[in-house]
């Protein structure tokens, strides 16, 4: 009876041995910020889910809400990029001036909208939406000369098309997605 009592004694020391709940929500935490310095953002997702799963931090509640801002972000904004490279094509193919009028209308709503942008605070694409900033203004004002020119028939407008064509293609070049995020879009 004695050695049936000391082997369960034994084993309840030994459960009560193991990493608590707390320490392994820690590294899941700790994983799922590997994940991400990876760009590996659909792990850390998970791992921190299974973080909070153990422990309810707030602390880890925020990165988790903060990381799905981000990648929500950097969705919206590659989509808008993309939207932008399609209507940069579609600008060099018309021969219409209703057409190309109706592009460069698109081009300049886009860049307001890109304009208005802001970044989730301390993120690697921080500078890709400052560039925005500081060259969409010289965008939206090409597409605001070539609708002039197609309205008011002063000047070429075929020649500001080029330089609107031009612009957006400088840009859209300079201007891309950085590699830590290609996994997301």
């Amino acid at each position: 009876m004695k050695k049936i009592i000391a082997v369960l004694c034994a084993l309840l020391l030994l459960m009560g041995c193991g990493p608590s709940k707390e320490e392994q929500s820690d590294e899941f935490y700790r994983q799922a910020g590997e994940h991400y310095k990876a760009g590996d953002f659909n792990s850390a997702v998970d791992v921190y889910e299974k973080s909070l799963e153990l422990d309810e931090s707030p602390g880890v509640r925020t990165k988790l809400n903060e990381l799905k801002a981000e990648i929500a972000f950097v969705k919206n904004l590659s989509a808008s990029l993309k939207e932008l490279e399609k209507l940069k094509v579609r600008l060099l193919s018309t021969v219409k001036s209703e057409e190309t009028l109706k592009i460069a209308n698109e081009i300049e709503l886009l860049f307001h909208e890109l304009e208005a942008l802001e970044s989730p605070a301390g993120t690697e694409i921080r500078d890709l939406v400052i560039a925005i900033h500081q060259e969409g203004l010289s965008i939206r004002s090409g597409c605001v000369l070539l609708a002039a020119s197609i309205n008011t028939g002063i000047g070429d407008y075929v020649d500001r098309k080029k330089d609107l064509y031009d612009s957006l293609s400088k840009f859209l070049k300079r201007n891309k997605i950085p590699e830590f995020y290609k996994k997301i879009s």
